[in-house]
């Protein structure tokens, strides 16, 4: 939670830096598994592959057909939206994963 001006508090979700996302697509190139990404990172198995997935699609598809200035260009956009909706590089799932592991 973050504090407005005023005093009311303004709840957000946070989401993966640029960063953390290239890590752990990195990481999984080197052999790391899913399982081990979600508990290194603190989200679910399905974001790791969601993100290794899109991080290689960019990689192999997008990068070599735009290029460089595209790529500049999309950090940039990303550092503008991260003013509104703040990066949180661990612990994105952290309260659905102990939810579900209470159980019924």
């Amino acid at each position: 939670m973050i504090r407005t001006k005023i005093g009311k508090k303004q709840q957000y979700n946070g989401r993966l830096s640029p960063i953390a996302k290239e890590r752990i697509y990195r990481l999984y190139l080197k052999g790391a598994t899913p399982k081990e990404l979600s508990l290194r990172f603190g989200i679910f198995p399905d974001r790791v592959k969601a993100v290794v997935f899109q991080k290689h699609l960019y990689w192999e598809e997008i990068y070599p057909r735009l290029g460089e200035t595209h790529m500049r260009l999309a950090m940039e956009m990303e550092a503008l939206s991260a003013v509104s909706s703040p990066f949180l590089n661990y612990g994105c799932d952290l309260k659905e994963m102990a939810a579900l592991e209470k159980g019924i």
